[in-house]
């Protein structure tokens, strides 16, 4: 009886399969990843107004101030007015809610909703 030494024909079709999994992953990543990180510029300059000791009179304020960190962290296309504010026990909560559409393909749009919310203090 003979043995087979090695074995023909498998890595075509796990190569196959590898793609046909990376390469809707890589799609996705390359539209979200942007997006994403410019939130996280958005959050990271909201929690920098509540560490840095500033004080607000009104929500026109906390938006000046972060227009200024917007400009520092290159974040473009953010429509101020996605800022809110409620004063809550001698503080402000400042909400930032919004939503990025981005074209995937063709007709196919990813809709991503981003929140961030912070205390702040006031005058």
């Amino acid at each position: 009886m003979k043995q087979v030494k090695y074995q023909r024909g498998g890595a075509i079709m796990t190569l196959t399969i590898i793609l046909m999994l990376a390469v809707p992953n890589l799609m996705l990543a390359y539209y979200i990843l942007p997006p994403t990180m410019e939130h996280w510029k958005i959050e990271s300059a909201l929690s920098k107004l509540g560490e840095g000791g500033q004080k607000f009179a009104k929500i026109q304020d906390v938006r000046l101030a972060m227009s200024k960190h917007f400009r520092i962290e290159y974040v473009e296309n953010f429509n101020l007015e996605n800022i809110q504010g409620e004063p809550r026990d001698g503080k402000m909560v400042v909400t930032i809610n919004y939503e990025k559409r981005v074209t995937f393909w063709r007709n196919v749009d990813l809709v991503m909703k981003f929140t961030a919310q912070n205390e702040v203090s006031t005058r």
